[in-house]
């Protein structure tokens, strides 16, 4: 979750030198032009597919049983002369660690509490897999975990597709000659629609891993990633 209000009896080390919140630098993935304005003034790196990767500092808050995640913005990057590429780096190795991934058939999910790690089990009767991060907030961005792509690839035996859920989590299934991209991506154009609330969009567009190639694609880049239209501003 984003920074939380702090109360006065709440013990809080809030040191922002860069040696001491190097080791809980973290990301999370949003949809870029769906948060182009609580973007502004943000540190983030575009990752292609529409996304971004957005940086924060993981932040516990003694006498608290919430924690929260405090937005790396220039101001603070200057201020503190954070190091872009150090910031990048650490961050790809925190996040994985603090936010391990959870990846389980959709019915296994759906049905078990505290779940934690991947799954042995393959995808359920519908060929659907999760993939989420154990806190189950804004677990989306477990897909771009270091050698995620090609480890679910290995586990489902072929290309897959990955449906765009919402912030915190995204669909794994299995290429199927009898399923086409078109009707895939119209299924998640219509869910999005009827149940994702703006704050809580990803995406509507379908991604295909390619296992030979290990390269993750939009599954139909001539079609535009229309965005939910929804009163409210952006997600923060």
């Amino acid at each position: 979750m984003e920074c939380v209000e702090c109360q006065k009896d709440i013990s809080v080390d809030m040191s922002m030198e860069y040696e001491s919140v190097k080791d809980r630098v973290v990301y999370q993935v949003l949809n870029k032009e769906a948060n182009r304005n609580s973007l502004r003034g943000r540190i983030y790196s575009d990752i292609g597919q529409g996304l971004v990767k957005v940086y924060a500092i993981h932040q516990k808050f003694d006498g608290y049983e919430n924690e929260g995640n405090i937005p790396i913005t220039h101001d603070i990057m200057k201020y503190y002369g954070y190091d872009m590429k150090e910031i990048l780096e650490v961050a790809e190795e925190n996040t994985p660690r603090i936010y391990p991934a959870v990846f389980a058939p959709l019915e296994q999910m759906l049905s078990e509490t505290g779940m934690d790690g991947f799954a042995n089990k393959k995808p359920d009767r519908k060929g659907l897999s999760v993939l989420s991060n154990s806190a189950g907030y804004r677990g989306a961005g477990a897909l771009f975990y270091p050698g995620m792509q090609k480890k679910i690839a290995e586990h489902v035996g072929k290309n897959y597709y990955v449906l765009p859920s919402s912030l915190h989590e995204v669909l794994i299934l299995p290429e199927n000659p009898g399923i086409s991209a078109e009707e895939l991506e119209q299924k998640v154009r219509v869910i999005n629609g009827e149940t994702v609330s703006k704050a809580e969009f990803l995406s509507n567009k379908v991604m295909l891993y390619d296992r030979e190639k290990e390269q993750l694609r939009i599954a139909l880049p001539e079609i535009p990633d229309l965005q939910i239209e929804e009163k409210g501003g952006a997600s923060r």
